[in-house]
């Protein structure tokens, strides 16, 4: 096996929906690998979508303060394994086939005026 990349940030997610880190293609069109607060205002996810249909982890409530959340992408052969770590911790893996597509960095809050999320580092490998 081998790590064809890591994205790492510490974030603070607060209770509001669709705030995501990771890693996603242009204009979250439906390719991504991302920490996520979905639809909901007090549960944190985990979503994996290659373009052949998303997985989904609920992590459980939304993680209180700054954290350091991780996403390692790791070859396995024909398949790779998506590994969410938080604060060294892995939490959840989803396994998708084939290649894993190019992917920008992605942070987004919903819009508005206000931040809804904290970034205070990252950090991508490839």
């Amino acid at each position: 096996m081998q790590t064809i990349g890591t994205f790492e940030a510490q974030i603070e997610f607060t209770a509001s929906p669709w705030e995501h880190v990771g890693w996603a293609d242009q204009d979250f069109a439906g390719k991504y690998l991302i920490f996520s607060t979905y639809n909901t205002t007090n549960t944190l996810f985990v979503r994996s979508n290659t373009g052949t249909g998303e997985q989904t982890t609920s992590l459980g409530p939304i993680p209180a303060g700054v954290h350091t959340y991780r996403i390692d992408r790791v070859n396995t052969g024909a398949s790779a394994n998506i590994v969410y770590s938080i604060d060294g911790v892995a939490v959840a893996t989803h396994t998708v086939s084939g290649l894993l597509p190019s992917l920008f960095v992605y942070f987004s809050t919903n819009g508005g005026a206000t931040p809804r999320s904290e970034e205070h580092t990252s950090e991508l490998q490839s």
